[in-house]
């Protein structure tokens, strides 16, 4: 199914994103 790949890919993209900020905040803060 196409929306289930889509989907996964925006999630890898929102948790790339939520990464970034943390790591703007601090350092080490997501695992």
């Amino acid at each position: 199914q196409a929306a289930v790949v889509e989907i996964r890919r925006l999630q890898t993209q929102i948790a790339a994103i939520e990464a970034e900020r943390a790591d703007e905040k601090e350092t080490d803060v997501t695992t």
